[in-house]
């Protein structure tokens, strides 16, 4: 009788196989957990990046915009701030996407329209400052002509009263003369 107590081989292995089974259902689903994991933490800092770059070119937005409104230098400086970061960002955005070719062409498309959205702030900016140097240059000649203009008109007064005064000598000296 104390053969038959104990369990017999084939009725512990299919509890074992099961057991093995679910250890390897285990593992495969908690690395498949582990890599889903790292891929929405990746996708995040894609999204992330993205989203500082979206600022970035609102900011140079913002600064060009602020500067053609108020023609202060101090309104750029969100402008080339952004400038500045937005080649690091684009940067970070290709080796974050480097093993999507779907998303690396989708990112040299969008490189293409940032730098030329860029270039066309900077346009603007240069445009408006060289403007701005010939409006300045034009307000200090208008500025230099009206002093100069007042200047002729007061040495035409004083040659005026110099005139009145050297030909009321002269008749003075003719009236002398001629004993008037």
């Amino acid at each position: 009788m104390a053969a038959n107590t104990r369990p017999s081989a084939l009725a512990i292995a299919p509890a074992a196989v099961l057991l093995i089974a679910s250890a390897f259902l285990i593992f495969v689903s908690s690395h498949r957990l582990r890599s889903s994991r790292d891929l929405v933490v990746h996708t995040h800092e894609v999204i992330g990046t993205a989203r500082l770059l979206f600022s970035g070119i609102q900011d140079a937005e913002t600064g060009e915009r602020g500067y053609v409104i108020s023609q202060q230098p101090e309104y750029l400086e969100p402008y080339r701030e952004a400038v500045a970061r937005i080649p690091q960002l684009v940067a970070r955005l290709r080796e974050l996407t480097r093993k999507n070719p779907a998303q690396q062409k989708r990112l040299a498309e969008l490189s293409r329209e940032i730098d030329l959205k860029l270039a066309a702030l900077g346009t603007t900016i240069e445009a408006l400052a060289r403007l701005a140097e010939k409006a300045r240059a034009k307000i200090v000649g208008i500025f230099m002509i009206a002093s100069l203009d007042q200047s002729v008109q007061k040495l035409k007064s004083r040659l005026g009263l110099t005139c009145q005064i050297e030909s009321l000598v002269t008749l003075e000296q003719k009236a002398r003369h001629y004993n008037f």
